[in-house]
């Protein structure tokens, strides 16, 4: 999983799929944290970084 912040959007690639989402859209990051987690990533590594 990779992540790159453009802006006040915040891209999610995983090997399978990428997701856009914004930072105080709670909902979008929530589906991306979900995503990730059936991917077997664990949650302390879906703590995207906006700063």
């Amino acid at each position: 999983m990779h992540t790159l912040l453009k802006g006040n959007e915040i891209i999610v690639v995983y090997s399978d799929k990428q997701l856009e989402l914004f930072k105080d859209d709670k909902k979008t990051r929530r589906e991306a944290i979900e995503y990730g987690k059936v991917q077997g990533i664990t949650e302390q590594e879906l703590d995207f970084l906006t700063d």
